[in-house]
Order: C-alpha cells, then sequence, then structure tokens
C-alpha cells in the first residue's frame, strides 16, 4: 500500500460560508480533511462498444474501448483507487416490534427472560431494557445476534406477518424483508441512512457530482460548485435536484459564495447523505475509480455503474456531464458545435463512449483533453435526445444568437462589432471573449446599435428581411426571442449554409448550387419570356418567395444574404436578356461569353460573373432552349 506523501492537513477555505443568504448564518469553518490512504493500478482494458437501442435497456455486458490512460507526454498514468473506510452505522429496532416478538418467546418457552434474552444477545440487562422501550442504538454485530435469536425460533413466515404489521408501506421497506427480518431503521450520526433509490434524477446527479461535485475525506461534507450569475436557471435547477433526491428543503442547505469569482457552493454536512453518494458512486466494471472521496482528478473518477444500467440513465447522466464540463460554441462555419472538456482521462472515455451508445457519435482529443461533437446531425441528436439544461439557458441562448448573427451580418456591421470587441479585449486584459451574462449584454448592444444605425437607411434591399421587421416593429431593431429561435435553428439545419455561399470580405455571393442555380436560370428565363410588363424588381421579388419553399431554411430572410442575392439575381437577369436577344438567329451579334462581357465593360456595367461561369452554366442551358443557335458551341469540360 502506497500512503499519499502529503502528511498536512488541509483546512476548508476560509471564505465566508453562510447557511442561508438571507439570514447570512454562518456554518463553521475549523473543520479539517484527514490524510487518506491510497493504492495504486494500472489498467489496461480493450474492447469495442456496441451501439445501444432505445429497447435496448440490457447494458450488464458492456465492455469499454478505453486503453491505458496517459499523460499530455505519453507516459502512462497511474490511476488510484482509494481505500474507502465507511461511517459508524448503528441500527434502532422498532421498539413495538421487538416487544411483540420478546412475547411470542415467552409464551414459546418461559426460558426467554430478560436476563437469557441479554446473554443471548451478548449486552447487559440494562441496555436490552433500552433497547426494548427506548430505541437504543445497536452495533451490526447485536443486531446479526437479534436476527439469529429470532429465526432459531421463528419460521420466515411468521416473521413476515409480524414485519407487515409494523412496517409502513409507504417506505416500502417490505421489499426488503429478506435482507432486513427486523423493521430497523441505520442511522448515521444523527440521521437516518436511506439508500438512495437508483432513477433517472439520481444518475444525472451522480454525473453532476463527477462534472463540479466534491466529496470530502472527512466522510461529511458534499459540496457542489455552480454559477448563479451566468446559469441562474441551472442553478436553481439543480438545487430543486438536491432538495428532491434527499427530501430537503432550500433553507436546510449550506450556501458557501465566493467573492469575484460568481460562484456559489451548495454544501450538504451529513454523514449519511456522504456515504449514500459514495455507495451509489461504486465502479467494479472495469477497476477503475467511480466517484469517490478526495480529488477528482488525482483519482481520475469516472461514471459509475448503475449509470449505465438503461438507455434512460444513460440519458440523464450525459445531461449531469453536459451540464457541468460542457460547452456550447458557433464555429466559422456559423455552426453550433459542443464539446466536453475535463482532466480526468476515465469521465472523456465515459462521455465518449455513452454518446456512441445512444448513436451520437463525437471524436476523442487526448491532447486537448476533450470529447467534441461538431456533425450538425449529429449536435442535433444530443439536443433532442439528452435536453441538456445548458442549451435551455434564456441568457446563453441569446449569445449563441449574436455570435451567429455576428457571423451572417453585412461586413459592415461585422467588422464594426469586431473592433468592439478587440477594444474590450485590450482594455480588460483578455485573451478570450466568451460566454458570460456581461459578454452577452454587450454584444447584444453593439449588435442592436450597429444594426439600427444601417437599417435607419431602409434602402430597397432591406425590405423583407427580418432585421428590417425586427426595427420597424419594435420601433428600433432589437434581438428578440423569435429571431433568436430562428437563428439557432438556422445554425442546426444541415443545409442551411451549403446552398447560397457567400464571400468572406464582402456582400456578394461566391458560389449557388448547381440544382438552385438551374431553378433560378429556369424560373428568371420563364419571367422574362411570358411576363414581359414586369420589371426586374418584382421578378427577384418572386424568385425570392420560390426559392425560400426549396431551402431547407428561409436563409434570405437575413438582410445580408438577401442583399448580396438580390444583387447577384439582378445581374442575371440582365444577362438572360441580352443572351436570350442575341439567341434570336436575326440578330447577326457574338454570344460567346466573351464578347457579352466585354459589351457591358464598355456600358460601364461591372457583372460579377466571369467568363467560366457563363460558359459552364448560362450557355448549356440556353443551349437546350435555342439548339439551332448553340449548336456549334461543344459541352464545357
Amino acid at each position: 500500500m502506497v500512503k499519499n506523501t502529503n502528511k498536512s492537513k488541509v483546512k476548508i477555505d476560509d471564505l465566508h460560508c453562510y447557511k442561508n443568504p438571507k439570514t447570512k448564518r454562518k456554518c463553521s469553518n475549523n473543520e479539517y480533511i484527514p490524510s487518506i490512504d491510497i493504492r495504486t493500478n494500472v489498467h489496461y482494458l480493450y474492447g469495442d462498444v456496441e451501439h445501444l437501442d432505445n429497447n435496448n435497456d440490457n447494458l450488464n455486458n458492456i465492455e469499454y474501448c478505453d486503453n491505458s490512460i496517459k499523460t499530455n507526454k505519453g507516459q502512462l498514468f497511474e490511476s488510484y483507487v482509494a481505500e474507502y473506510e465507511p461511517p459508524n452505522i448503528r441500527i434502532i429496532i422498532n421498539t413495538e416490534y421487538l416487544k411483540e416478538i420478546v412475547k411470542e418467546l415467552k409464551i414459546k418457552d418461559r426460558i426467554f427472560t430478560r436476563r437469557k434474552i441479554s446473554e443471548l444477545i451478548g449486552i447487559s440487562e440494562d441496555v436490552y431494557q433500552r433497547v426494548l422501550y427506548k430505541g437504543y442504538r445497536l452495533s451490526f454485530n447485536i443486531f446479526n445476534k437479534f436476527k439469529a435469536l429470532f429465526l432459531d425460533n421463528f419460521s420466515k413466515q411468521s416473521l413476515l406477518k409480524f414485519y407487515k404489521k409494523y412496517t409502513s408501506y409507504k417506505e416500502k421497506l417490505i421489499t426488503h424483508f429478506e435482507d432486513d427480518l427486523i423493521p430497523h431503521k441505520k442511522m448515521i450520526g444523527q440521521f437516518e441512512y436511506i439508500p438512495l433509490e437508483e432513477n433517472e434524477d439520481l444518475a444525472e446527479f451522480m454525473c453532476i457530482m463527477c462534472g463540479d461535485g466534491h466529496l470530502s475525506e472527512n466522510s461529511q461534507t458534499v459540496m457542489i460548485a455552480l454559477n448563479p450569475v451566468d446559469e441562474e436557471y441551472y442553478t436553481d435547477y439543480t438545487i430543486s435536484m438536491i432538495c428532491y433526491i434527499f427530501n430537503l428543503k432550500p433553507d436546510e442547505l449550506y450556501y458557501h459564495e465566493i467573492e469575484g469569482q460568481n460562484t456559489l457552493q451548495i454544501i450538504l454536512r451529513r454523514k449519511s447523505i456522504h456515504f449514500s453518494i459514495v455507495e451509489k458512486g461504486k465502479r467494479i466494471r472495469d477497476n477503475k475509480n467511480g466517484l469517490i472521496p478526495g480529488n477528482k482528478v488525482d483519482h481520475q473518477v469516472g461514471v459509475p455503474d448503475f449509470v449505465l444500467k438503461n438507455y434512460s440513465f444513460i440519458r440523464r447522466g450525459l445531461k449531469g456531464l453536459f451540464d457541468t464540463d460542457g460547452g456550447i460554441t458557433v464555429n466559422l462555419d456559423k455552426r453550433i458545435t459542443l464539446n466536453f472538456e475535463n482532466y480526468s482521462d476515465t469521465l472523456l472515455h465515459d462521455f465518449h463512449n455513452m454518446c456512441h451508445l445512444l448513436g451520437i457519435n463525437s471524436t476523442y482529443s487526448s491532447k486537448s483533453r476533450q470529447v467534441n461533437i461538431t456533425e450538425v446531425k449529429s449536435v442535433k441528436n444530443f439536443l433532442d435526445i439528452v435536453k441538456p439544461e445548458k442549451f435551455k439557458e434564456p441568457l446563453r441562448r441569446i449569445w449563441l444568437a449574436c455570435k451567429i448573427l455576428k457571423e451572417v451580418a453585412p461586413v459592415e456591421i461585422n467588422e464594426k462589432v469586431e473592433q468592439r470587441i478587440k477594444n474590450f479585449k485590450l482594455k480588460e486584459g483578455k485573451l478570450r471573449f466568451s460566454y458570460s451574462r456581461r459578454n452577452t449584454l454587450l454584444i447584444k448592444q453593439w449588435l442592436e446599435v450597429e444594426y439600427n444605425q444601417v437599417l435607419k437607411r431602409r434602402e430597397s434591399q432591406f425590405l423583407g428581411s427580418i432585421e428590417l421587421n425586427e426595427h420597424l416593429n419594435n420601433y428600433g431593431f432589437s434581438i428578440s426571442e423569435e429571431m433568436t429561435n430562428y437563428l439557432i435553428g438556422m445554425a442546426l439545419t444541415e443545409d442551411s449554409y451549403t446552398q447560397i455561399k457567400l464571400k468572406r470580405d464582402i456582400d456578394e455571393i461566391y458560389n449557388i448550387s448547381n440544382q438552385l442555380l438551374y431553378f433560378i436560370c429556369e424560373f428568371t428565363y420563364e419571367s422574362i419570356l411570358n411576363s414581359i410588363l414586369l420589371n426586374d424588381d418584382e421578378i427577384i421579388l418572386n424568385l425570392i418567395k420560390e426559392i425560400t419553399k426549396l431551402m431547407p431554411y428561409d436563409i434570405l430572410l437575413l438582410l445580408r444574404y438577401r442583399t448580396a442575392f438580390m444583387k447577384y439575381a439582378k445581374y442575371l437577369i440582365i444577362i438572360l436578356r441580352e443572351i436570350i436577344r442575341r439567341s434570336d438567329p436575326k440578330i447577326q451579334e457574338p454570344i460567346s461569353p466573351y464578347y457579352i462581357i466585354q459589351v457591358f465593360a464598355g456600358k460601364g456595367i461591372q457583372i460579377p460573373f466571369k467568363y467560366t461561369f457563363l460558359r459552364k452554366n448560362l450557355i448549356p442551358f440556353l443551349k437546350t432552349r435555342y439548339p439551332r443557335r448553340f449548336w456549334y458551341v461543344t459541352d464545357y469540360k
């Protein structure tokens, strides 16, 4: 056995600790965490993880595809399996039941006097009197002797009859008759120890503990660190869950506020609760640590065994892990991506494998200590199946919407907001501009100010854009809940950005998918031929209405995309009109893309199309309409 080299006692941080933020009643800060003996184990485990279906709840034969744990330097990491010493549990026997049994013993044989029973049990007659009439606490050894005495003189059917009579069905203790035989309570300190019921709520709570929780080595303190400023709703959600699982009221919890860090520690100081969590935190499937007392990183804790019992437990377990150590970001492609980051390699592998069991693709990186979910389909599946509270947080949704809107905003607005962010980071001395309540409100304000300045012009290309609608309806542009949902929904739609792509540094179209381009040419061509009275603007508006029916998400509602597309369609109509005019055999003018571009250049019109685009797309399209005029044009290669 290898002992911990740190012999010093670690004092609990002497920050302000209150039982209730309203009453400000202090709790004790004079507790010390004793050192604990540990043994080291090096594990090697190989295998495959099979996909888990919704209807397949049997996970008894799960094998993990974890290799040996390694550090960033590539060296083998020795995971610690702690030697946990359970607290002293005392037994209180139901006195009414005990009196009835003793009475029946005397009727059966008069030899069972108080003195005789005391001698058989191994306690004094005075202690026996206290047990019989006052519910005196017993050790497990004495309790087992009572059980042996009763089993020697009564059948199990007789004991069950008494058990049912003196046991409350509401407590569900009748189901434990084979183990208990005698109605009793298990006491740890001043509180009754009640084993936790394995359910979905407990599975999520245990994984919350793996992420942001802590079990002290003094077998008493349970702590969860939350962020009530940036994650207000999740803080209330977690407190409600703790109260429900342990049958407590919010004012029975201790609240430990850390100033300047936006951190609120929820503290439970009961040995009975501490022990019940440790009991459910066991992990024996691969000889690695489950949820155990002490430093989670040093011990490389992992998900307990019972969380992997069925589909619903795994789903809620993933929710607990992601809500504590997960992240939601918007990448350069304006997509929402998910990641889980932790310093326990065991926990990272567990998260990765649990995602696999639910059919969610994820990638594990040992260097960055992250599990990433980047595919649009996988991100959407994770959010639909797991339903993390982090994604429901109203302020975080606004943050995501602002990040998406900044990327899809006109270049003029994007550059001004980006400059504001750079100035803010320089002033605050920060390298990153990440999610927080303050940063969310700042970027929201910056976007609204810049958009309002642009939208005051109310140019024709702004008409029909969602930004202008917000500007007119709310007497000024604001990022509403409706717009937030629209932007997030667009970022989670697989093909929302692939149909129409814009240039990065200018509000112009870079590329349009072949299928959509063919539809645009077909619709524009028919509109020019059959609707002579329609002007170009009317054709463009009708074209936008038809395109929105084909798009997976109505991306043309966005100001930048709408402006770029209207400009694109305007020049496309001009070129089509000219080519259609030249397609008349009576008009002897060249129809080569090269000459057409030269004609517009001579008129001072700089069309955004190059020779290759016309040769590859427009000419083949018109060749099918005017085969005689274009018979000599070879197919583009």
